[in-house]
């Protein structure tokens, strides 16, 4: 089983065109051991654990989603650099109310909170929500890219 997955994993490796950056995940002041994260989004998108030290030079604008415990925990500048396109996960907040409250004011529309009771099951469906997301995204990109080298072709004859 896990051979096929490997080799499940390399053909995706090798599927993804080098030209298009992958998205990126951040995960804001927890989850700081990032390896199986990596491992798992090995060729669909990068995983980068950023702490609270260095807010000031990580890529947070850039995240397609942000993993932290609690918005309210976040300092106010790093707060305003999320934006409402990103999928925004608590994991395990103190009080939701707060953070839906905070993220109503940020225009933060994706905001989803994680219950740590049901963590691993929540982290699953969301996993495969976000990678149905990136191969449909993918998927689109190419059939773009497909059309309008066509029409080119087509336009030079």
């Amino acid at each position: 089983m896990m051979e096929r997955s490997r080799a499940a994993m390399s053909h995706r490796n090798s599927a993804v065109p080098k030209s298009h950056p992958l998205p990126l995940v951040v995960t804001l002041n927890c989850v700081e051991d990032t390896v199986l994260e990596q491992e798992c989004l090995s060729g669909v998108a990068q995983v980068e654990h950023v702490p609270l030290s260095r807010l000031a030079e990580s890529r947070i604008e850039s995240a397609v989603a942000v993993l932290l415990h609690s918005l309210s925990f976040l300092p106010r500048a790093a707060q305003r650099r999320l934006r409402p396109w990103q999928l925004i996960l608590c994991l395990g907040s103190s009080d939701r109310a707060v953070d839906s409250a905070l993220a109503a004011d940020l225009g933060l529309n994706r905001l989803i909170h994680v219950d740590v009771s049901r963590a691993e099951e929540v982290a699953d469906t969301v996993m495969a929500l976000i990678l149905g997301l990136l191969r449909r995204t993918h998927l689109l990109s190419r059939h773009a890219l497909y059309t309008h080298t066509h029409t080119e072709t087509e336009c030079v004859d």
